[in-house]
């Protein structure tokens, strides 16, 4: 057990491999073991990566990435991502010893489910599972945590929730004194956020709508922060909107459903809202920009990776 937050450690032995090999066997342990991972391949490729032995606290993707990398360069390592500076091996290393949100708890979705993985728990076969574009988003609102929570918002919406696990990371970021509503036009998508709630002990509030249809007129102008992973795939327009298994299809471009979105937001955010919307370079994020901005919208976008043959972008739209 890890003495800084009592969760167990994970203890991962390595050959000499090829950094590629090396990162492919680390994933898919990591899989293995029921763990939604972030991976910076990238930085860890540039590491050149040698055998190591190490423990890791399995607390969450951050601490999981970060204790390769110091195991890497320093050798066998016990490694805690919720010690604070100075405190332990991370604390030695101050700049790794950063305090991360975890990644919310959540039922099994996808092919996790569908394999029947965790047979104790109820599944969510086609249910949409947290990907890169996922972590992607949580890094991005974990990097502007600061900033939102300055901002106090009491109300959010999430877009297009799936499996929930991005409202339930907001919740940990702000606390319960905001109201967090969750749309999805999937009513298994509902089931499955309120299952994710329960599970991290939170209050969300999941409506089966199109996009925001539901809220409105009621708040417009009225919400804080937005949320919306779309589906940006590129795909036929009759795969739009089918059922929860092509909840990725896009559409023509891959953004059909986006344009129908940005076309509502301006009358959406109150004044001083924020929304973070994830898209694909397909998607052409500069033209989806341009178009909002003529909305009076302030834009830019804040954070990109690319995840194999795919670039992803996350924008931000801000209400003045």
């Amino acid at each position: 057990m890890c003495p800084q937050c009592a969760s167990p450690y994970i203890a991962c032995t390595f050959a000499p491999l090829p950094p590629y090999s090396l990162v492919s066997s680390f994933v898919s342990h990591l899989r293995g073991s029921g763990f939604g991972v972030e991976r910076e391949e990238r930085e860890v490729l540039a590491a050149q990566l040698w055998a190591c032995t190490f423990a890791v606290c399995c607390r969450d993707r951050y601490t999981i990435w970060t204790a390769m990398f110091v195991a890497t360069h320093n050798g066998p390592q016990f490694v805690c991502g919720q010690a604070p500076p100075g405190d332990g091996p991370m604390g030695q290393r101050g700049t790794y010893a950063i305090k991360m949100i975890p990644t919310p708890k959540f039922p099994p979705v996808g092919l996790a489910a569908e394999w029947g993985v965790h047979k104790t728990k109820k599944g969510f076969p086609t249910v949409y599972e947290p990907a890169e574009d996922t972590f992607l988003l949580l890094d991005t609102l974990q990097a502007e945590r600061d900033s939102i929570r300055a901002d106090k918002p009491l109300i959010f919406v999430e877009v297009g929730c799936g499996s929930g696990v991005v409202s339930a990371f907001v919740t940990a970021m702000l606390g319960p004194s905001a109201c967090y509503l969750c749309t999805d036009i999937h009513h298994l998508a509902a089931e499955c956020t309120l299952e994710t709630a329960t599970l991290n002990r939170i209050s969300l509030c999941p409506v089966i709508t199109d996009l925001v249809s539901a809220f409105l007129p009621r708040l417009e102008s009225a919400i804080d922060l937005i949320i919306f992973n779309p589906p940006y795939v590129v795909t036929s327009s009759k795969e739009v909107g089918g059922s929860v298994e092509t909840a990725w299809a896009g559409g023509k471009d891959g953004r059909e459903v986006i344009l129908r979105f940005l076309d509502k937001l301006p009358s959406l955010l109150a004044k001083g809202g924020r929304c973070y919307v994830v898209v694909l370079a397909q998607n052409g994020p500069e033209e989806l920009l341009t178009k909002t901005r003529r909305k009076g919208l302030l834009v830019s976008c804040v954070a990109s990776r690319r995840v194999g043959i795919e670039h992803l972008f996350v924008l931000r739209f801000l209400q003045q």
